[in-house]
Formats: C-alpha cells, sequence, structure tokens
C-alpha cells in the first residue's frame, strides 16, 4: 500500500502533472519540476532525469501546464516558453524539432 510522502515544497502556487513529470510554481513565482525528462519535458538543457525537484532558473512564472511529453509555462508578462515533443506541432514553433527551453 502506498501513502503519501512530504515532498519538502512549501507555499506552492500551483502543481501541474504530466505523464511522468510534475511542475511546481511557487509564491514567489519561481518554477521547479522532478520527473522523467526523456525528451527534455523539464526544460533543464539535459535529458536526465530528477528524482527531487529541482530550481529551474525559470522565475515571475504564473501559469504552467504540462503535456504527456511537453511543458508550457507562461511568466507575469504573458510570455510563453515551451520544452520538448514537438513530433505533431504542439508547441506552436515553425520547425517540428525538440526543443529545450
Amino acid at each position: 500500500m502506498y501513502e503519501f510522502t512530504f515532498t519538502g515544497m512549501h507555499g506552492v502556487k500551483q502543481i501541474s502533472c504530466g505523464e511522468q513529470h510534475i511542475f511546481i510554481i511557487n509564491e514567489s513565482g519561481n518554477l521547479y519540476c522532478t520527473g522523467n525528462n526523456r525528451n527534455g519535458q523539464l526544460g533543464l538543457g539535459d535529458n536526465n532525469e530528477r528524482y527531487e525537484f529541482t530550481d529551474t532558473g525559470c522565475q515571475d512564472i504564473v501559469k504552467v501546464a504540462c503535456g504527456r511529453y511537453h511543458t508550457v509555462i507562461m511568466n507575469y508578462n504573458g510570455v510563453i516558453l515551451a520544452t520538448e515533443d514537438n513530433d505533431y506541432g504542439q508547441l506552436d514553433i515553425d520547425n517540428i524539432n525538440k526543443k529545450l527551453i
């Protein structure tokens, strides 16, 4: 039987889950992630999986949405950033290639 485990994260403003990855925005607008990163969906510039919440270095974030293998974030100025699996053009960029933010 599984039980909930405390993650150590406090002051969470938003949480979003993909198929095997999770993003959290804290009350200060900082973005944290954990989980599968085989497709670069954590946006950390590599494909290494993370087993604890990792600071992405993104600040002033107000929204995050996770897809199966991609993640989209928006900062307070309304700028949208997206990372990873663009095989079907879901990141709405000209070239259909894998991208890391």
